[in-house]
């Protein structure tokens, strides 16, 4: 099996806000974690908040997220492959503006298509199809629906590494829904301590400086990570991190080209226990700030819906591989 220096290896996996997305080109230019035909994760969080208006309703939220992969054959090198996304917001409130609860799930297949040779190198390409919906009302509202899609080719040009070039289509993407974007990224192991890669829309670095400390930043896009651990052995370590992100859904009976944003910022602390070699355990507080709820077509252009409050919150999360 070829393998590549990982493009997305640091989109941080155990962070509340930042999306874990699967079926976007991480489906396949990502390197399998372990020799598991599954590799997924998680996280559910609450966030008690009040709207940051005199006299405005409560809003509690729940967030749950899930990101998994599954691919029937490593041993021999099969590289077709089946992704799931799935972002659950719960909203108690008596606001009449929010909906009671706003759903993504999309799902996607990929498949190594080949191989050629070009610039003297020896590249792989293949692509990826699939379809999710983003509502108020799960699966029941027709204006929920888009298409995913990506065209990818990555080749080694080292020993430590890689590029990768594609387009890629999000139809619910935070900007930009409306087109397929080009992607590049160069990734590079520069020494045994830093790793980092350089394109669009992914930008990352990773440092450990040390067997016990590691530091990760990641610019996927529009939104940017940072991670600091604490390694303390094998199996737990400590962290802080900071976090900002935004998703959008279409709400029922709504306009056909507007959707509603939730974003917001984080910063956490807490913990991260490897229950066994396959599975993880997270549990973090942190507080979230510049909480909102927009509208609009995407992110470049939305008018305010509500503004909530800063809060402190509750996270659990974690990893598994079988």
């Amino acid at each position: 099996m070829r393998r590549y220096v990982s493009i997305v290896w640091l989109v941080l996996a155990g962070l509340a806000l930042p999306a874990q997305a699967q079926t976007d080109l991480a489906l396949m230019t990502t390197p399998w974690r372990a020799a598991s035909p599954i590799d997924g994760g998680g996280s559910v969080l609450f966030l008690p908040t009040q709207v940051d208006e005199a006299g405005g309703d409560d809003v509690d939220l729940s967030l749950v997220r899930y990101a998994g992969r599954f691919r029937p054959d490593l041993e021999h090198d099969q590289k077709f492959t089946l992704a799931i996304d799935q972002t659950y917001l719960g909203i108690e409130t008596g606001d009449a503006l929010l909906p009671e609860r706003l759903n993504n799930t999309a799902i996607a297949a990929g498949l190594l298509l080949g191989s050629f040779e070009a610039f003297e190198k020896q590249w792989e390409w293949g692509g990826s199809v699939g379809v999710g919906h983003a509502s108020s009302n799960p699966f029941g509202d027709g204006s929920g629906w888009y298409g995913l899609g990506s065209v990818f080719a990555q080749t080694r040009l080292d020993e430590t590494s890689s590029l990768m070039i594609g387009v890629d289509f999000n139809g619910n993407r935070a900007i930009f829904p409306d087109l397929p974007l080009p992607a590049f990224v160069y990734t590079t192991r520069y020494s045994d301590q830093l790793t980092f890669a350089l394109g669009l829309p992914i930008n990352t670095l990773r440092w450990t400086p040390d067997e016990f400390w590691t530091v990760q930043l990641a610019v996927a896009g529009i939104a940017f990570s940072a991670d600091v651990e604490l390694r303390l052995d094998d199996a737990v370590s400590l962290f802080a991190a900071y976090g900002g992100d935004g998703e959008g859904f279409h709400v029922a009976d709504d306009d056909s080209d507007q959707r509603l944003f939730y974003s917001a910022q984080v910063v956490e602390a807490g913990l991260r226990y490897g229950v066994t070699e396959r599975s993880s355990l997270v549990i973090a507080g942190g507080f979230a700030f510049d909480q909102e709820f927009e509208r609009g077509f995407d992110l470049r252009d939305t008018d305010t819906v509500r503004e909530l409050d800063n809060t402190a919150y509750f996270r659990l999360g974690g990893r598994l591989e079988f």
